[in-house]
């Protein structure tokens, strides 16, 4: 807010300051009319008062404001708040929020692959990233006995996720892979060789997990180890967190430990 004080009273301009992230609309200048006393000594500690007063109202409207949104139009202003790029900055306020802090050597929350026709296609997903942190994730591969590095992949934000495309891809056997960011972040699975020589697969479905429960998955990560299934389908609703996709996402696959192993039914890549 700029202000002028003058004789007459206060004029102020109002600068933007959107708590949401998005831009102000312009505002007008208002004029407010004041009696002020003739007096120097008075006159002096007002404008000493208005000038405290304005500049710590400016400085909690700008401490607060949130980053920029990386979603387009109004309703983007209020996506994804819980794992915007800028939550170090602010205290967690709710669930969400302080589920999505994890320690460090825990950033990669899981991985979804699928092969087909010899391609490789896996996502590794991240829990939100702090400042200076490494903006890649690296893949290895279990070969000979040995872990190999085979690829590396940015971390695309918003989101916090990578993609690893590979090709030629062998789908004939069991590959053992681990996903590594920084130094001490790793996420490990297994990609499972094509089950051509089964008559009939085991298909076990993902879908409706209700915001309504924030307990864990215990008991389905324990049916889902029994029935080892050959292929995991995502057919949708996966969350009703309608304005927190990346937390919710992550809180419903991560809490029930299903990504380690087998080809998600969408293709991630």
């Amino acid at each position: 807010m700029v202000v002028i004080f003058s004789d007459g009273g206060l004029t102020t301009w109002p600068l933007p300051c959107n708590r949401a992230g998005g831009k102000s609309p312009a505002r007008q200048p208002k004029h407010l009319a004041l009696r002020v006393p003739q007096n120097p000594l008075f006159r002096g500690k007002l404008r000493l008062i208005v000038a405290l007063g304005l500049g710590l109202l400016s400085f909690a409207c700008h401490s607060t404001m949130a980053e920029e949104s990386p979603f387009p139009g109004p309703r983007g202003a209020q996506l994804d708040l819980a794992c915007r790029a800028d939550i170090w900055t602010r205290e967690p306020t709710n669930f969400l929020e302080r589920f999505v802090r994890v320690p460090r050597d825990q950033v990669v929350a899981f991985a979804l692959y699928t092969h087909d026709a010899g391609v490789l296609k896996m996502t590794a997903q991240l829990f939100p990233l702090q400042p200076g942190e490494p903006r890649e994730v690296r893949l290895e591969l279990k070969q000979g006995g040995q872990w190999r590095e085979v690829a590396k992949a940015p971390v695309i934000y918003p989101g916090w996720s990578a993609h690893f495309r590979i090709a030629p891809w062998d789908s004939t056997r069991d590959v053992a892979y681990r996903v590594r960011h920084g130094e001490s972040a790793v996420f490990t699975g297994l990609i499972r060789k094509d089950p051509r020589e089964k008559d009939a697969i085991v298909v076990a479905l993902f879908s409706c997990d209700s915001n309504a429960d924030r307990g864990n998955r215990r008991e389905f990560v324990d049916k889902l180890r029994k029935q080892n299934p050959d292929l995991l389908l995502f057919v949708g609703d996966q969350s009703y967190d309608h304005c927190e996709h990346t937390a919710a996402w992550l809180l419903g696959i991560s809490s029930q430990g299903c990504a380690s192993g087998s080809a998600g039914g969408h293709d991630p890549g």
